[in-house]
């Protein structure tokens, strides 16, 4: 397992194997190019700060959802409901 940095606790865990920051990454990068590419004429009327956050907001949203699935963050959320952390 990897130690993830305390920055990135909420969303990812303490821990996280290889293999599921592998699936998370390539979960946005593939998710983020389908949206660009099904949304293009969407996307090409909104001016470029809108499209920067709007984006942003998706790869961070689609990121968590998958991290919210693997064994890392359910790890962390048994030790937040048990309360051996705050």
């Amino acid at each position: 397992m990897i130690k993830i940095p305390k920055f990135f606790h909420k969303i990812l865990g303490e821990f996280q194997t290889k293999s599921s920051l592998v699936v998370i990454g390539l979960f946005v990068i593939i998710s983020g190019f389908a949206i660009g590419v099904l949304g293009y004429n969407e996307w090409k009327e909104v001016s470029l700060v809108k499209q920067l956050v709007t984006w942003f907001l998706f790869l961070d949203i689609s990121g968590g959802f998958v991290a919210n699935l693997t064994k890392g963050t359910d790890i962390l959320d048994r030790l937040y409901l048990t309360g051996q952390i705050h």
